[in-house]
This record gives structure tokens, C-alpha cells and sequence, in this order.
């Protein structure tokens, strides 16, 4: 291995220097790692695995904990971080309605968020934050952010758009570091990457709150499906990654300083068929498209969420829902035609059932898809098409995803709690609501009126 040059080596160090932040003495830390599309379907292999077997024999642990609705990252990691509902902290869907655009914006940003959150609050605690990959965190306050972000317009590359998101020093001193890792957007490559940064930032500059988001799981069971063996080395890699905390943290003679929260954030399904609900949309004349396929006009726009799909309408703000009423009915009655053919539809909610539920109640209904049924948001093509093998993994084509109703069968994902003042046991059925409040909890301070409870 080719060895640093001195001035190179001087110059890393003057770069993290500039940047530390101390943590506060006397305080307990947290690290928080989102293990995303862990699910309880995957105990009998976590079981397998020393660094998990850790976890469940010597900390708390549930195997049965319910995600939000929809069940999607985006909306399940800004529940975590304020323990709240979608319907309250606004992060409804992983993208937001943007009808026009080829492919709409996804919800980066931490002013999307309403409220309260885990680390604007650690923040007034005068605590130090680390965030590495964690959804809705761009250009949140944190120190060592590194906020997960990817260009979407063909002006902007990956550089500026984290750079401009995050914390510039800081990120330029852990690319500089591990950036050789990184390919693009591959995976394992990527959560290699995130995996370089969380324990260099953990070493350099000890944060009282450190948060990491894996993506390499939910990455493999979309592509190969919840069973594959590429699933299963995904896991296998997991249990690697959380070992070396293990073995940092002993290593750094802070194994009673720190606590371990492990979560993932949603189950998976496997499908075999994909719906598109606009199409329908556009059968029935609710939305017309020009022959280059973009949308020209639209009344009624359905924002799929795999699993599920919001239908709203375009200029809401401007007319009554007693005004389109009967054009409602119009739609159910196309969505029920057309469901008798492709049997994909298991359930057609009213907005406010949604909310109930923890949605976006300004949506005036929403979709539930049957097992092995996804929805696409295209507004072109046959209303049902099966997946085709050869596209798995291109434009939306999937072996296996979420989105689902979290009450959904075999679909609860799994928490973990460890540390030396943590005590050992089954936590029973908790919800993804319950982990912000606990998590602050343990950190000292309080989210405040918050939907989920405090694990005591």
C-alpha cells in the first residue's frame, strides 16, 4: 500500500481540526443505525450471525415492530427522527408530487420536516451530531453531515449537490479519506463508503448522536427479491459492519460511554406485477399526455408509493371536495371495472381513513395493492404488466419492495437497543414512532408531543 506523504498527511489533519467539534462531557452517546429493509422475516438468518446474536442475548430487542404508512424510507426516517406521523411531520411519500417532471424531486431537505427533530434538538442541548446518508437531513444544523442527496437535473452532478446539502469540510475530508470506495451509486460499494465515514467520524470526533443509514439490504431485495442469496450476504455484511463498531468502540475504551439503537425501517414484499393507475386516469379523461409521453394536462393525479398510491387532485386549493364528488365516483367506479381484470387493487380508501392511519390526509383516496402487486406512477402502457426479468433493476422494475399498509401480514421490521446500562429482553410489539422519543430520552432531553412512546 502506498504510503501518505507528510505534507498530505498534515494537511487531513489541519482539515479535521478545523472542523471538530467537542462533544459534551458527561453526557451519554448514542449511535443510531438504520439498517434499511431489515425486517422480522429476517430473524431466523440475524440469529445466525455473532454481532446480531450480540444484540438480541445481551440487549433489548422487538421482532415485531410497525412501520408507518406509507412504508416508505423517506417518511419512516423523519418519523424516527421526530416520533411522529407522516400526516404530521409532512414527509408523506419518498418524492413529492411534482406531476411535470420526468422524475420528481425526493424529500432531502430537513425544512421539509414540521417540527421538532432528534438532532435540531440534540443541537440545543449543545450536543454533537453526526448524520451519514440519513434522508431529509440537507443542510440540516449538524456538524459531520453528510446527507444523502443525488442530482436530479442535468446541470447538477453528485459533488455539488452534497456539497452544497452537507457540510463541506467535512465531506471533502472523508472523501478525501475514502472516497476510492464509493461507485457511484452501487451497492455494496456505497454503504462501504457510508460504512469508512461513520467509523472515522466516530474515532475523530466522538459525537454525542451519530446516525448511519445502510441501504445495500434494500438495495439487494429490490433487485434479487427478500429471499435471495444476495439478500443474505447483504445481512452477512450488516452483521460485519456492526461488529466493527463493536470493535472500534472497545477499541477507543468507550464501550460504557456510548449506546447502540438498531432499527430497520420497513418489511418487503416480492412482486410479480406492476399497475399503473394513471393510465386509467387517462382512459377515463382525467389526464392527457403529448405523443413525447409528458404529461400536458391533468384534474386528478395519482403519487404512487410502490405498495400504495395517493390520489389527488391537481387544484385542490381551488375547488371543493363536494365539487368532485361525483368525479370521484366516476374514478372508484373505473378503478373497480378495471380491478376485476387485473386483481391487483386489494383495498380503495377514502383520504381520511388514509390520515387516520398516519398519511397525507389531503390525498382524496388511497390504493392498496394486493401481494405481489406494486404501483407505477406512468401515465402510458398497459394498466397491469407482469415485471419482465431482463428490466429488474431499471426504470422502477423491481423483484421486491414496500410502501404497504404497515399492518400488512409478515411485514414488521425489527429494533435493537444495546449498551451497558440497557437491560436484556423481548420488547414485545413497538411501533417506528416509539424510537425518536426513546432516543432522545437516552440522550437527556425530550422531543416534546410526540405520536410514539418512550421504551422505558
Amino acid at each position: 500500500m502506498k504510503k501518505k506523504s507528510k505534507v498530505s498527511n498534515t494537511m487531513d489533519k489541519l482539515l479535521a481540526d478545523s472542523i471538530k467539534t467537542t462533544s459534551r462531557i458527561g453526557v451519554k452517546k448514542l449511535i443510531l443505525l438504520s439498517f434499511d429493509a431489515l425486517s422480522a422475516e429476517d430473524w431466523s438468518i440475524l440469529k445466525q450471525h455473532p454481532n446480531f446474536n450480540k444484540l438480541i442475548s445481551h440487549g433489548k430487542y422487538s421482532q415485531s415492530v410497525r412501520s408507518v404508512y406509507p412504508s416508505l424510507t423517506y417518511p419512516a426516517h423523519a418519523t424516527v427522527v421526530t416520533g411522529k406521523s407522516p400526516r404530521k411531520h409532512g414527509i408523506v411519500s419518498n418524492t413529492k408530487l411534482q406531476p411535470t417532471r420526468h422524475t420528481p424531486d425526493w424529500f432531502w431537505q430537513h425544512k421539509d420536516i414540521h417540527g421538532k427533530t432528534l438532532f435540531t434538538e440534540a443541537k440545543k442541548q449543545e450536543l454533537s451530531v453526526g448524520a451519514i446518508l440519513w434522508p431529509v437531513s440537507g443542510n440540516a444544523s449538524i456538524d459531520y453531515n453528510m446527507p444523502e442527496i443525488f442530482p436530479n437535473r442535468f446541470w447538477h452532478n453528485q459533488i455539488s449537490v452534497s456539497l452544497l446539502s452537507g457540510r463541506k469540510r467535512y465531506q471533502i475530508l472523508m472523501n478525501k479519506r475514502h472516497g476510492k470506495l464509493r461507485k457511484g451509486l452501487k451497492q455494496p460499494q456505497l454503504d462501504n463508503y457510508a460504512h469508512a465515514c461513520a467509523l472515522d467520524t466516530l474515532t475523530s470526533f466522538t459525537p454525542n448522536l451519530l446516525m448511519v443509514h445502510y441501504t445495500d439490504l434494500d438495495s439487494q431485495k429490490h433487485n434479487h427479491g427478500i429471499g435471495s442469496l444476495e439478500a443474505k450476504e447483504a445481512i452477512k455484511r450488516l452483521d460485519q459492519r456492526l461488529g466493527d463498531y463493536f470493535k472500534v468502540l472497545h477499541q477507543m475504551g468507550r464501550e460504557d460511554e456510548y449506546r447502540l439503537i438498531v432499527f430497520g425501517d420497513h418489511g418487503s414484499k416480492d412482486v410479480h406485477t406492476a399497475i399503473r393507475p394513471n393510465v386509467i386516469l387517462q382512459k377515463e379523461g382525467f389526464l392527457s399526455v403529448e405523443e413525447n409521453g409528458k404529461l400536458h394536462h391533468c384534474d386528478f393525479i395519482f403519487k404512487t408509493c410502490d405498495g400504495s398510491a395517493y390520489l389527488y387532485h391537481n387544484n385542490l386549493h381551488r375547488v371543493s371536495r363536494e365539487l368532485i364528488a361525483s368525479e370521484l365516483e366516476v374514478i372508484e367506479t373505473a378503478l373497480k371495472r378495471h380491478n376485476e381484470d387485473i386483481k391487483g387493487i386489494r383495498q380503495i380508501r377514502s383520504g381520511a381513513e388514509a390520515g387516520y392511519d398516519g398519511a397525507d390526509a389531503h390525498a382524496l383516496l388511497m390504493l392498496e395493492a394486493e401481494e405481489g402487486y406494486y404501483f407505477l406512477e406512468d401515465y402510458l402502457g398497459e394498466v397491469s404488466e407482469a415485471v419482465p426479468e431482463s428490466q429488474i433493476g431499471t426504470a422502477h422494475w423491481l423483484k421486491a419492495t414496500h410502501g404497504y399498509h404497515p399492518d400488512s401480514e409478515h411485514y414488521k421490521s425489527v429494533f435493537f437497543a444495546y449498551g451497558t446500562d440497557i437491560e436484556k429482553g423481548d420488547l414485545g410489539a413497538i411501533e417506528l414512532l416509539d424510537i425518536g422519543p426513546t432516543a432522545s430520552k437516552l440522550l437527556g432531553f425530550s422531543l416534546g408531543d410526540t405520536d410514539g412512546k418512550i421504551l422505558w
